[in-house]
């Protein structure tokens, strides 16, 4: 007996097989896990719903091949295959926040297909393909998901912490429960859960990138601090082999041999050279891990400024397209007093500059610093 494989790809979650299409001279069955579930559909009538078995001759054979032939069988044979244990669907979205900010991230359902509610899959492929996975899945439930459910909750929340906090992402739950019921009912699925998982802003961002540097530079002072005491203890010794060899020349000058000093002078000579090439290979070290951590700084301020720039230019793309609104609007006799109000009350609202970025090089900057750190220009607090 063959064995039929329904599920190759593991995004894959129902499918939809014509038992027809299936051409072998011995008869094919199928295992189905305990998280696998088979309903057979015999000239458009649902059969029973099985899992966790063997599934025998649901296609090809000899004797299926001759009742073909004698037309004495099914005309039509069927058999939707099914996961019903947990799977988790990503919807993507980009929305802005009360506060002007925009939010990325997903929203994440974790549903489930149980097996009474296998029959109600047919109505996703009465219109599409007969293989349904995350993706496609996605799909369905992305636009209602947007309209009803994540447009509405980001629109009113004021920040991105307020998101994830335990108290928004219940509320998430329980609308997405109540606004996406419908949906999920008409094709047999199950909410388990909902959430919402946004990316980190930039902000946020520069506050990790700030307290790496922090990081590094309190490890540079370490560094500095145990590469001047070596330097210390290396004079001490350089002091003391001088005072010996002091010492010996005095004594052989006076007929004398030292044999103890000579020995001192021996090990510390040799000590020296160890220091030496330990301090060689510290500053190397060092000298290294310096220019690693320049690099790193550079690129970080590099892509914050790669940031300002494209802000700078979606503030100037949002101006011309006001002035093109309001030149439309002069041609068609639109541009009333009232307009001209709003347009203006809104271009003056548009002309305040942004308190982190020094006006003069736009640079970052603190808002309650003095003067900039970059250029040393007057900031004005």
């Amino acid at each position: 007996m063959v064995q039929f494989q329904w599920r190759t790809n593991p995004e894959v979650i129902a499918r939809l097989v014509n038992a027809d299409t299936i051409k072998t001279w011995k008869p094919s069955s199928v295992v189905l896990k305990p998280n696998e579930a088979c309903a057979s559909i015999i000239d458009g009538k649902i059969g029973e719903i099985v899992n966790d078995q063997v599934v025998e001759n649901i296609g090809g054979g000899f004797s299926r091949f001759l009742g073909d032939f004698l037309g004495i069988s099914a005309k039509d044979r069927r058999i939707l295959f099914v996961m019903t244990g947990p799977v988790d669907i990503s919807v993507p979205f980009t929305q802005a926040l009360a506060n002007g900010d925009t939010a990325n991230g997903i929203a994440q359902f974790r549903i489930q297909i149980r097996r009474n509610d296998v029959p109600k899959l047919l109505n996703i492929f009465a219109n599409r393909a007969p293989v349904l996975d995350r993706v496609l899945l996605s799909g369905i439930i992305g636009p209602e998901a947007q309209h009803k459910l994540i447009m509405p909750m980001i629109s009113q929340s004021k920040t991105i912490q307020e998101l994830r906090t335990a108290d928004k992402q219940n509320e998430f739950a329980m609308r997405s429960e109540m606004e996406l019921r419908p949906l999920f009912t008409s094709y047999g699925i199950t909410l388990l859960n909902a959430m919402l998982i946004t990316q980190p802003t930039d902000l946020e961002r520069m506050n990790a990138l700030q307290t790496r540097l922090t990081s590094a530079m309190a490890t540079d002072a370490l560094q500095n601090e145990a590469s001047i005491a070596q330097l210390a203890h290396q004079e001490g010794i350089t002091v003391r082999r001088i005072e010996c060899e002091t010492n010996i020349a005095k004594a052989r000058a006076k007929g004398e041999v030292v044999v103890e000093v000579e020995k001192e002078l021996h090990a510390l000579r040799k000590q020296e050279a160890v220091w030496e090439a330990e301090l060689q290979r510290d500053s190397a070290r060092a000298a290294l891990e310096q220019k690693t951590m320049e690099d790193k700084t550079s690129l970080a301020m590099s892509m914050f400024e790669q940031v300002q720039q494209k802000k700078k230019d979606r503030m100037a793309a949002s101006s011309d397209h006001k002035e093109r609104m309001m030149n439309l609007a002069a041609e068609h006799g639109a541009l009333t007093p009232d307009v001209m109000k709003e347009y203006l009350k809104q271009e003056g609202g548009n002309l305040s500059t942004d308190p982190t970025v020094c006006p003069s090089c736009s640079k970052p900057i603190e808002i309650t610093w003095n003067a900039c750190p970059y250029c040393a220009s007057s900031l004005g607090v």
